[in-house]
């Protein structure tokens, strides 16, 4: 672990896995290490996180919608939920400064029409830093 982690200067360090085969590097995985309880994480409390969304426009009888998120600093552990019934093809992940990441809303059952205005009226993206800020 780097010096500063002890020092409490880290609050938490990222890990991503890649798989290198010949000309290509392939992403594979990503965890996050905290270096203590996010109550006592001094950046997690002070620096505020804006993290901005858009759900891209779909076609009448659509069963699913991409979502684009981006945030201005590190936020971790961001989740996205709805009342629309459905699945997001990914949750509780990490957005770096400046990094998109567009993920998918999919109904449940094969064939259902998804309600858009459920999906983008009750969409709320949250993370780690939400509950520890003032």
């Amino acid at each position: 672990m780097p010096a500063d982690w002890d020092e409490g200067k880290i609050d938490a360090i990222i890990l991503s896995v890649h798989d290198a085969k010949e000309n290509s590097i392939a992403w594979m995985e990503e965890s996050v290490y905290l270096s203590t309880e996010p109550l006592h994480m001094a950046n997690l409390r002070s620096i505020p996180v804006h993290i901005a969304h858009a759900i891209d426009s779909i076609a009448g009888n659509a069963t699913a919608a991409t979502v684009s998120i981006s945030s201005d600093v590190l936020a971790l552990y961001v989740v996205l939920t709805t009342k629309a019934s459905g699945r997001f093809s990914d949750n509780a992940f990490v957005l770096r400064p400046g990094q998109r990441k567009t993920v998918t809303f999919t109904t449940v059952e094969a064939g259902d029409v998804l309600d858009l205005e459920l999906l983008s009226g009750s969409l709320r993206v949250e993370h780690l830093g939400y509950y520890y800020q003032a």
